[in-house]
């Protein structure tokens, strides 16, 4: 049995409800950092008691996902367009987009991600060592999930 790893055709599409109320697709992605990222997730812990016995509990935890794209392209502009929007300002209110993140990989699995905001943001070029404007990388926390598996 063969399994299709190739990312090669990603397609990632972002919705913020009042500054990109469209979903719009993002495909400029970086070659110097993983241009779609997904840590792992604690949804649990254990502890051991005085006496041994193992306590364990779930925890309701965030889901980091993190974009990162070519500086300059059209992914970056529309990205930074939605860091700008929501970048809180003295004397103002930030934007409050509601981001959405719908993920499809080749194999045909997808994801997406729901009730999310933007946490992090290169609001600016960055020069690297390389002599390359460094690619920037976009940082989202989501409420939910939901996935369905490869078609392979």
């Amino acid at each position: 049995m063969k399994f299709n790893q190739s990312v090669h055709g990603t397609i990632v599409t972002i919705l913020a409800t009042k500054t990109l109320p469209a979903p719009t697709p993002i495909i400029q992605f970086s070659e110097s950092s993983d241009p779609f990222d997904v840590p792992s997730t604690a949804i649990g812990d254990a502890a051991k008691g005085v006496n041994g016995d193992l306590i364990v509990w779930s925890k309701a935890t965030e889901i980091e996902v993190s974009v990162a794209v070519i500086s300059g392209s059209p992914a970056d502009n529309i990205l930074s367009l939605i860091a700008t929007a929501n970048l809180p300002r003295a004397g103002g209110s930030n934007g409050n987009d509601t981001i959405v993140i719908a993920v499809l990989f080749p194999n045909g699995a997808t994801a997406t991600y729901t009730n999310g905001v933007m946490t992090d943001a290169m609001l600016g070029y960055s020069a690297g060592s390389d002599g390359r404007i460094k690619d920037k990388v976009y940082k989202f926390k989501f409420e939910d999930v939901i996935t369905t598996p490869p078609l392979n």
